[in-house]
Parts: C-alpha cells; sequence; structure tokens
C-alpha cells in the first residue's frame, strides 16, 4: 500500500506544469537551406591561376613590343634633326626674311628723302615768288637747310632699318637655336630609352628559357643600335652648333 501511495506521488509530480519537458521549436520553413555544393562550384567557376612560363611569356612578349616602339620613335626623331640639319645649310627663311626686311626699309628711305625734297622745293618756290630783295639770300639758308634735313631724314632712316634687321636676325637665330636643341634632345633621349628597353628585352628573354647564346646576341646587336643613335644625334647637334655659328659670323 506503502509503494502505490509513492508510484502515485511521483505521477503527480512529473504532471506539474513547471516540470513538463518543452517541446522542440518547429523548423523554420522561411530560412534558406545551407548550400552545400556552393563551394565547389566557386572552385570550379574560379579561373586558374598562370605559370610562372606563361608570365615570363607575357612579360617577354610586353618587352618586345617596348622595344619596337622605342627604336621607332627615337629613329624618327634622329630624322626629324636631320632633316633641320640640311635645312640650316641653306638657310632660306632667314635669308628672306632679311631681304624682305631690308627691301620694306629701303622703301622708308626712299619715301622720307622724297618728303624732305618736296619741302625744299615749295620752300624754294614760295620764295621765288616773293621777290624781295633778300631772296636770294634766303632760298640759299633754305636750300642749306632743306639738304641738312634730307641727310638727316636719310642717316635715321638707315639706322632704323639696320636696327630692325639686327633685331629680326636675332629673332630669327634665336628661335632656330631652341628648335635645333630640343630636336637635338629628343633624339638622345630616344636613343637612351632604346638601348634601356634593350636591356629589360634581354631580362624578360632570360626569364622565359631563351638560350642564353641567343639573347646575349640579341642584346649586344640591340645596344649598339641604340648607342649608335645616341652618337649619331650628338653628331647632328653639333653640325647645327657649327652651321648656326657660321651663319652668326656671316651676318
Amino acid at each position: 500500500m506503502a509503494r502505490l501511495v509513492l508510484a502515485f506521488a511521483l505521477l503527480s509530480l512529473l504532471c506539474l506544469p513547471g516540470l513538463a519537458q518543452p517541446a522542440p521549436a518547429p523548423a523554420d520553413s522561411t530560412k534558406p537551406a545551407e548550400d552545400s555544393s556552393e563551394p565547389a562550384e566557386k572552385e570550379a567557376t574560379a579561373a586558374p591561376k598562370p605559370s610562372k612560363e606563361e608570365l615570363a611569356k607575357q612579360a617577354l612578349s610586353r618587352a618586345t613590343n617596348a622595344h619596337k616602339e622605342a627604336l621607332e620613335h627615337a629613329d624618327g626623331a634622329i630624322k626629324k634633326l636631320k632633316a633641320f640639319v640640311h635645312e640650316l645649310d641653306d638657310h632660306a627663311d632667314a635669308k628672306t626674311g632679311a631681304a624682305g626686311l631690308e627691301e620694306s626699309a629701303q622703301k622708308d628711305v626712299e619715301k622720307s628723302a622724297e618728303d624732305a625734297e618736296n619741302t625744299f622745293q615749295s620752300r624754294l618756290g614760295t620764295l621765288a615768288k616773293s621777290g624781295s630783295s633778300g631772296a636770294s639770300k634766303a632760298v640759299d639758308a633754305a636750300a642749306k637747310k632743306a639738304n641738312r634735313a634730307a641727310k638727316h631724314v636719310e642717316h635715321s632712316a638707315g639706322d632704323d632699318k639696320a636696327k630692325a634687321m639686327r633685331k629680326q636676325r636675332n629673332h630669327i637665330q634665336k628661335a632656330t637655336k631652341e628648335e635645333a636643341h630640343t630636336l637635338a634632345h629628343e633624339a638622345r633621349e630616344g636613343a637612351r630609352a632604346a638601348v634601356k628597353a634593350a636591356h629589360t628585352l634581354e631580362r624578360a628573354e632570360r626569364h622565359a628559357g631563351v638560350k642564353e647564346d641567343i639573347y646575349e646576341s640579341m642584346f649586344d646587336r640591340n645596344e649598339h643600335i641604340g648607342e649608335g643613335m645616341e652618337d649619331q644625334a650628338q653628331n647632328l647637334q653639333d653640325e647645327a652648333k657649327s652651321e648656326l655659328l657660321a651663319q652668326s659670323l656671316r651676318d
């Protein structure tokens, strides 16, 4: 009987609300299920990294194109400098400008002399018509005064002509020297860039697995070409300086 009462009491305690086990929460149907296949898909779509050999080949291609462009740029700059030096031998622009200036100045001199002559003749005519006893003396004085004025005008115009021609000539020579310096600088820098590109190409060929005797031979040839361009640019600049100096002495 005592055991029955004890069992009944334990059953009552289990039925109390605070001691009841909570029911498991229902699964949330709105939460997306984890996709276990996502990492595998990312790995499948990711591009494979290029190998060292492929990277070396890409670098070699870029170095080859850069060296070619550097040679073309240097060659073009040297051709411009060479054409400029050849034009200096004729210096047609300087002669044409000086000749035009001289012609214009000469016309100014002639116009000033003509004005002085007209003034002189007008004064003589006025005095001759007056008929006064002192007319002859006045005519002589006017003639001397007019002659002095004419000589002064002619001399002044000649000075202005010479000054204008010197100014124009100096301007032409200065502009020509600046152009020669700019062209020579571009040619030298282009040649140096070609030599630098040849060094870069040699390294790229070595890393790409080109045989040593091949890339060394190619570098020697490319370096020789670049240094030859730089020497040619310097020689052309010296020739331009000599020609400009000769022109200044002739002028």
